[in-house]
């Protein structure tokens, strides 16, 4: 294959550079939610994230996919995340900031209570969060007449920057 190993280089997965050397293994470095969070929101600007109490009561809101931001894996994000609560558009975060990992612990949601995460416990990542997920650069902003739902539209269609320009320089370099 044009990466693999006949070829005589390495894979295209030993290249990228999320890897990084480990007693001699490759390991995938993941990188904790925690530092995509902006932390400069103030309580008015996150209240639009915020998922309601009313979502949380549904039958159906035990499915929706939750992380907090210790956790270092989410599920991908559609371009329906602006406009739809659902299990399969995005994950949902865990406003306790000290709250231990989702992916470590899920013992620690009751699944079968989920109004206990009522009352600001849980919202969307706001599109610049998203964005830096996605690997954009800080300086990077939509234009302002873009709607917020068309701003989760656009991420949501989107693919990773540093995945694919990456897989790009080894196609073109390597």
């Amino acid at each position: 294959t044009r990466f693999g190993r006949e070829r005589g280089g390495d894979s295209i997965w030993d290249t990228l550079p999320c890897t990084e050397k480990y007693d001699g293994q490759k390991e995938i470095r993941k990188r904790p939610l925690k530092e995509y969070i902006d932390q400069s929101l103030t309580e008015e600007e996150l209240s639009q994230y915020l998922v309601s109490d009313e979502i949380l009561a549904k039958p159906w809101a035990k499915s929706l996919p939750i992380v907090s931001a210790n956790d270092t894996m989410s599920h991908c994000f559609t371009a329906v995340y602006g406009r739809v609560v659902h299990r399969a558009t995005g994950a949902l975060l865990l406003t306790d900031a000290d709250h231990p990992s989702v992916e470590e612990h899920p013992e620690l949601i009751d699944r079968n209570d989920m109004t206990k995460l009522s009352g600001g416990r849980l919202r969307k990542f706001t599109p610049k969060e998203l964005l830096k997920i996605f690997g954009y650069s800080d300086g990077f902003d939509f234009p302002p007449n873009i709607s917020l739902e068309h701003r989760y539209k656009l991420i949501g269609n989107s693919v990773n920057v540093e995945m694919i320009s990456r897989v790009v320089e080894v196609m073109l370099y390597q």
